[in-house]
């Protein structure tokens, strides 16, 4: 491997307008209690997440509890459920902080 052979890519600063846009086309995804939140919050919180993706970019650091999961054995189709090779790990991520 050379230098050549590694691809790097860097993230751009998003705006308030990038952080509205992905939040209203994810709000179908959310639990009916944050999708109130939102909405009535919204544009009070845009500059504050704005602040942060920014800054997690900036300082190439995640909160720790965001990289917190909590791992479910989910069967495979068709399978024995009492092998534990017949299931797939999904990890469930925290949707708030």
């Amino acid at each position: 491997n050379t230098t050549a052979d590694i691809q790097t890519f860097d993230f751009k600063p998003v705006t308030n307008y990038d952080i509205l846009k992905i939040i209203n086309s994810t709000k179908k995804c959310f639990e009916k209690d944050i999708k109130k939140a939102l909405e009535y919050n919204l544009f009070d919180i845009v500059d504050y997440l704005t602040n942060l993706i920014n800054t997690i970019f900036i300082t190439q650091q995640v909160p720790t509890n965001w990289k917190k999961a909590t791992i479910v054995p989910i069967p495979k189709k068709n399978s024995k459920v009492l092998n534990p090779e017949n299931f797939h790990p999904i990890s469930i991520l925290p949707y708030y902080v």
